[in-house]
């Protein structure tokens, strides 16, 4: 007995639909490490570092300091920017959470696309004050395990401290590490590339 052609017909589309809510989330965002990187010889249209290639990130295990659970899922949708402590803010840290809540705030109305988290290893409950001073800042951490892997992510040099590098990494709403701001890295420049990204994205 021959397939009904009609329902073979709709198999074949249900199955076209799936691949492509696969390939063109991937697509768009080839599309935006494109448009970043150089114009011309000696020009760049980013302000930051990019990460090349860039990194997935797909095992997140940590929670807020409220106690809810903060996954993977919750690194996509929205563009995210990441700081990474010991647990004590210092100067340059607070420093660097002021100018990840500016570079939002300076995006208007686009600026609910974005957000801001401070990943930290030692879970202290003054620091959770932070997230009432950079609001809508949120404070996450975690058992010693799950943010060691977090944060091997990050490790964008073997040799290097993590933790004493004081970045502002951006994560793409399809929860991929694409770009890092050294400490002191000018705000104007991060205020820039979000500008960039928000504008010529239809992702997040």
């Amino acid at each position: 007995m021959s397939p009904n052609p009609k329902l073979k017909k709709q198999n074949q589309r249900t199955l076209i639909l799936l691949v492509m809510a696969f390939i063109v989330p991937v697509f768009a965002a080839y599309l935006v490490y494109l448009n970043l990187q150089s114009t011309g010889p000696g020009s760049t249209k980013n302000h930051g570092t990019l990460v090349r290639p860039a990194r997935p990130i797909s095992q997140v295990n940590l929670k807020t300091f409220s106690g809810d659970t903060f996954t993977q899922k919750d690194l996509t949708g929205k563009w995210s920017l990441i700081y990474l402590g010991q647990g004590e803010c210092s100067e340059s840290c607070q420093a660097n959470l002021a100018k990840m809540q500016q570079g939002r705030l300076a995006q208007g109305k686009e600026m609910v696309r974005i957000q801001l988290l401070y990943v930290v290893v030692n879970k202290r409950e003054d620091i959770n004050n932070l997230a009432d001073k950079y609001k809508p800042l949120k404070v996450v951490t975690g058992e010693a395990a799950s943010i060691h892997d977090f944060m091997s992510i990050f490790q964008l040099n073997s040799d290097e401290e993590l933790l004493h590098m004081q970045r502002v990494y951006m994560v793409d709403p399809l929860g991929n590490l694409m770009m890092h701001y050294e400490n002191g890295a000018e705000l104007s420049g991060l205020i820039k590339d979000l500008e960039h990204l928000l504008k010529t994205s239809h992702i997040g």
